[in-house]
């Protein structure tokens, strides 16, 4: 499998991804495209002739599957209909948080910071594949619990946001050395084959995801050995 990177500048914490020693064997990175070296146009119209020539340079370099890792800005149709169910979008937020309409919360190039605001007691990073719907693609993988310092609390409660930022901003720094491991594990999942996207949902090996890495989520920890329909799908596949 060729796989190319969109991320926010440099390798944006694609690091282990492309020193792996699978790297050659189990796939191959045919290259990392940082927004940071490009002027990449606010207005969208104008996008969609930046993201003609992206999709021109990864067909060039024989790309199946992008990785969009930290990259900051919205993907238009022509990389959505290159590159159909095969862009994978790393995410700093659960997405797996939802509010009450049952939308999800955290979605937004803010994540982090409007998840702390909120009183989050953790974050984690997801994984999800690209729509023509910003931010609520079919859920993929979700990452391991960052547990959120308790002076954030103490920081919001005296108004004093802009400490509030800048944790954020060391939080989200340390999420992200977690992509890696979702990388890697979304490549092993896509070379055996073994996913399948219906509608909203990814299958992995015949069940329902979002495939949890790390401890259980906050609806397994609470119930104990209560049985209920609404525990999660993909619960089955929590690594500890």
């Amino acid at each position: 499998m060729r796989v190319g990177f969109l991320t926010a500048g440099g390798t944006a914490g694609v690091d282990a991804v492309l020193e792996d020693r699978r790297r050659g064997e189990l796939y191959e990175v045919a290259c990392v495209v940082p927004a940071a070296t490009s002027v990449v146009p606010r207005n969208l119209r104008e996008r969609e002739e930046f993201d003609r020539h992206t999709v021109g340079l990864l067909r060039s370099l024989g790309v199946d599957t992008v990785f969009s890792a930290g990259y900051p800005w919205i993907l238009t149709e022509p990389m959505l209909d290159a590159f159909p169910e095969r862009i994978m979008v790393v995410h700093d937020g659960d997405l797996t948080d939802l509010d009450e309409q049952g939308r999800r919360r955290w979605i937004g190039a803010h994540a982090v910071t409007e998840a702390l605001l909120a009183g989050a007691s953790a974050t984690r990073t997801s994984m999800f594949v690209a729509t023509r719907d910003v931010g609520n693609g079919p859920l993929l993988l979700v990452g391991p619990r960052h547990p959120v310092a308790s002076l954030v609390r103490d920081a919001i409660d005296s108004g004093d946001l802009r400490s509030v930022e800048a944790y954020a901003a060391l939080h989200r720094d340390w999420m992200r050395r977690s992509w890696s491991a979702l990388i890697l594990r979304a490549i092993e999942l896509l070379v055996a084959g073994t996913l399948k996207i219906s509608g909203a949902t990814v299958w992995v090996d015949g069940a329902p995801g979002p495939c949890r890495m790390g401890e259980a989520p906050d609806i397994c920890e609470a119930l104990g050995d209560a049985i209920r329909r609404d525990i999660p799908a993909s619960c089955p596949f929590i690594q500890r």
